[in-house]
């Protein structure tokens, strides 16, 4: 009698699926790139903005009234290198003369309030705007009389609005956060009483930030202009002296002498250049200031 074994089946376990989650960390960009793209298909208006305007309260920009253009122009047309006649008659979806009836008349284009709003359903009036003379964005017009209109684009304006106010903010940041080895300098710079309190210094630096970001910002990367608070600052602690004359070092040494009527900071910093010795001198300042202080 044969002894069989009998083998145990074991029951292979069924994948069970997943339920499907959103993936959370772009459902967000997703959602705004759907209603974002569904928006753009549609039509919009195109604005067109009178170049010269007066600052009203809070710089905010003021325009007449009412201007008015007369809709025909004498243009440059690239495409077959001749000077063609142009005007926008509303009865004609052509904007060349040579295409129009001849007793059609042109219209005049009035700006309210310093814009003109023409709509996707108006083609001829948005291409006689865009290469009118008139027109600042034309890159073919005729030079004969100064551009008075530009065409509003809202993304590229709201793009530099944020770029600037991101610059701002960096501007403001390096004021109120970048250490006072890289502070101190740019304030004895820009002649900023440095006596008082940090807190104070800082304060003045930020409003100095605010009003030109940009020129600010440079200052940390600008050289020139740390070695000039350096100087200031050791010219403070009598480790150098500078005179309408000459800049000499505290034992007599004479550095250099200033040339009749030039600023002697600028002329210290300019003969050191040109001696080529600009980082040993801003080395060998430093370490005579700190001398100086650490006595």
């Amino acid at each position: 009698m044969t002894n069989a074994k009998t083998a145990t089946k074991v029951a292979t376990p069924k994948a069970v699926a997943k339920p499907n989650k959103p993936a959370t960390n772009d459902l967000y960009s997703k959602a705004w790139r759907n209603s974002y793209e569904e928006k753009a298909k549609l039509p919009k208006p195109i604005i067109f903005e009178l170049i010269k305007s007066t600052k009203g309260p809070k710089g905010k920009k003021m325009f007449p009234v009412s201007a008015f253009f007369e809709a025909r122009d004498i243009i440059f047309d690239p495409s077959i290198n001749k000077r063609r006649e142009i005007r926008y008659c509303k009865n004609e979806p052509s904007i060349y003369i040579e295409d129009q009836a001849s007793y059609s008349k042109s219209e005049i284009i009035r700006f309210q309030n310093g814009v003109v709003v023409a709509m996707p359903t108006d083609p001829a009036l948005i291409e006689f705007l865009r290469i009118c003379n008139l027109c600042g964005d034309n890159a073919n017009r005729l030079n004969d009389n100064p551009a008075a209109f530009y065409e509003v684009k809202p993304a590229v304006a709201a793009k530099m609005d944020i770029q600037d106010e991101i610059t701002v903010l960096d501007a403001v940041s390096l004021a109120l956060r970048a250490p006072l080895e890289k502070v101190m300098p740019i304030a004895k710079y820009l002649n900023i009483d440095t006596t008082r309190a940090v807190v104070e210094i800082r304060q003045d630096l930020k409003n100095m930030a605010n009003k030109n970001a940009k020129a600010f910002i440079s200052l940390f990367d600008n050289k020139e202009a740390i070695l000039k608070g350096t100087i200031k600052t050791a010219e403070e602690y009598g480790v150098i002296s500078i005179s309408p004359e000459k800049v000499h070092w505290s034992n007599g040494g004479v550095v250099c002498g200033v040339p009749l009527g030039q600023d002697p900071y600028q002329a210290l910093i300019d003969y050191v250049k040109d001696k080529g010795e600009f980082e040993s001198f801003n080395s060998q300042l430093e370490k005579k200031l700190n001398d100086t202080i650490n006595k």
